[in-house]
């Protein structure tokens, strides 16, 4: 019989954005992944058991893995001692393991993972338990085991979770999250003297110290970025399948290689995308613009400056396509080494990811905020799933990359759905209107089925055009506004615009120059609207939806990009107000 171990933390984002406060989200990152980094917790517990030897592991990564025991009695000796360990090391994320028995491994882990999924629904004890009487902490509601001294501030009253991960500090042994997040570059003094020295920010506040402030413009804004691949669980039902008369041995190597092989494609594609497009944003302080939350298997989370998050995000998708190019045809060499060839066949050339963005000031709560990224990630790898199905003629076997990004503007925040119907969605008796559009595309671009799918490039054109043109996007702003007010009077803005563009050459020839050629530049604007989303009413800047169909409400939908347009124009501002800030510092540093 084999004997399998399976361990897996939930909730993880809770417990890292409990207190709001960034040097917290950045030590219980740090924390979540010395779990299962290598010379991590795991492996000095394993060490410590003496069952080092002993074990085999499929699967370790990101605060989940799977252990492979010969003797029953290794296994829960074992997770005796790891319930035991884990309810100090992080009381407050939830946590599930089972221990299952089979003939073979392959067995025994789908066993387990059934067995996790039950798991999953027990609700279990938060501990320590607060009474009545018990003293709170104000940032996160749990009870008080000690205060921090604050300097002249006074004290701060700490529950168990947040004084753990304020005294963690990560073995030297052990590499870092942001030492896997930029190679090449490194805040840890111990460290090659080849290695350039960077502060990865630790702060929001105004009167933080220059070396550990995170660079924000003049809204303080940030770009919260999740993403996720796609296409794993299709492989994982692929590797089942091959092993079904496979040898445990093999089962285990495939499974290792595949689990390894992603991690790795992430973290080198999240490298690359680090290398070229934050690297270039340090500043003179040598602050590095970004400070990564999660980074491991499939998942990357990372709190960025604004104004690089989309080109940061764009850079990890493509290099990601590449990076799991490298890994699949390892593992596929693996298949074929081991007598299955037919099954290597079937393999992808390549995987992709899908992303979402959540633009927010730094003051807004990040727990909820992660929430929406997450849900954006979703609705984005949804609009590539389906993207793949409606051109399943054509040549695009894999689901394509996309991503998807939203500006938080109030504070309360919402579910991304409701986000959605609430803040981009205008619906009358009849007609849907869809100020944003679901997702982007960041590589490929075609109609579905007569439908034009826009795509990340066209809208930064369509942005630079607006940003860098003569081009009063006034008229925009109010159409965009009155949608949800007025949708004659939005009406009555755009046509009124469209007929100032179309005035001939003699209408324009005694008007000034400048207004000539903001005359040409909206009639070029327009031109690419329409190759963005399709053809144009001609009352508004928004295209119908599959000429003809409905929504679920019998509603005729329309489309347009105008809030993401809007958004982008944000960020751009955001982006010179920093510039400006940061050249005033240096004058006064100068002076």
């Amino acid at each position: 019989m084999k004997n399998a171990y399976l361990f897996e933390t939930r909730g993880i984002q809770r417990f890292l954005f409990a207190t709001g406060k960034l040097k917290d989200m950045l030590e219980g990152s740090e924390l979540i992944d010395y779990i299962c980094a290598d010379n991590g917790l795991l492996d000095e517990t394993l060490d410590c058991l003496n069952l080092t030897g002993k074990v085999m592991s499929p699967r370790k990564a990101g605060g989940v893995f799977y252990l492979v025991f010969d003797e029953l009695a290794d296994a829960e000796r074992f997770q005796r001692t790891w319930r035991l360990l884990m309810s100090q090391w992080i009381p407050s994320v939830e946590q599930v393991d089972v221990v299952s028995q089979a003939i073979s491994v392959k067995e025994a882990i789908n066993n387990g993972i059934k067995q996790l999924a039950q798991q999953r629904n027990i609700i279990s004890a938060a501990l320590p338990n607060a009474s009545p009487i018990t003293e709170r902490s104000p940032r996160t509601g749990q009870a008080v085991v000690r205060r921090e001294a604050h300097g002249k501030r006074g004290t701060e009253s700490l529950d168990m979770s947040t004084s753990i991960l304020r005294s963690f500090q990560r073995p030297a042994k052990s590499q870092s999250l942001t030492d896997r997040f930029l190679y090449g570059f490194s805040e840890r003094q111990e460290d090659d003297e080849d290695s350039q020295k960077v502060h990865f920010p630790n702060n929001f506040e105004s009167d933080a110290k220059a070396s550990k402030k995170f660079p924000l413009g003049r809204r303080q804004l940030v770009g919260l970025i999740h993403a996720d691949g796609n296409g794993l669980g299709e492989i994982l039902r692929l590797l089942n399948e091959a092993c079904q008369d496979a040898s445990d041995e093999v089962y285990i190597d495939l499974y290792r290689t595949f689990s390894e092989g992603i991690t790795r494609a992430t973290i080198e594609a999240t490298n690359q995308a680090a290398h070229a497009t934050l690297v270039a944003s340090i500043t003179d302080n040598n602050v590095i613009p970004a400070r990564p939350l999660v980074l491991g298997g499939d998942d990357l989370s990372v709190i960025v400056k604004a104004d690089i998050a989309i080109d940061f995000t764009r850079a990890f998708l493509q290099a990601f396509k590449q990076t799991s190019q490298t890994e699949l045809a390892q593992l596929k060499q693996k298949f074929i080494d081991n007598g299955l060839t037919a099954s290597a066949n079937k393999l992808p050339a390549y995987l992709t990811a899908c992303a979402g963005i959540v633009y927010m000031k730094s003051s807004q709560p990040f727990y909820q905020a992660y929430e929406v990224a997450e849900g954006l990630c979703k609705q984005a790898k949804i609009f590539s799933r389906n993207y793949k199905q409606s051109v399943a003629g054509s040549e695009t076997p894999i689901i394509p990359s996309s991503l998807a990004f939203y500006k938080i503007g109030d504070s309360l925040i919402e579910e991304v759905d409701m986000m959605v119907e609430n803040s981009m969605t205008v619906s009358t008796d009849h007609k849907s209107y869809h100020l944003s559009a679901a997702a982007y595309m960041v590589d490929e671009i075609q109609q579905i089925e007569g439908q034009q799918v826009a795509s990340l490039h066209q809208l930064e054109e369509l942005n630079d055009l607006l940003v860098n043109s003569a081009i009063n996007p006034r008229a925009l702003r109010e159409i965009a506004t009155l949608m949800y007010l007025n949708i004659d009077q939005a009406q009555h803005v755009f046509k009124r615009w469209v007929q100032y563009s179309k005035r001939s050459d003699e209408q324009l020839k005694n008007v000034p120059r400048a207004e000539q050629r903001e005359v040409k530049q909206i009639n070029v604007f327009l031109q690419k609207l329409a190759q963005v989303i399709g053809k144009l009413e001609s009352d508004l800047p928004f295209s119908q939806v599959k000429p003809g169909s409905t929504d679920i409400d019998n509603k005729l939908e329309y489309q347009s990009v105008i809030a993401d347009l809007l958004t982008l124009m944000t960020i751009a501002e955001e982006k010179t107000a920093y510039q400006s800030s940061d050249k005033n510092a240096k004058d006064s540093e100068g002076a």
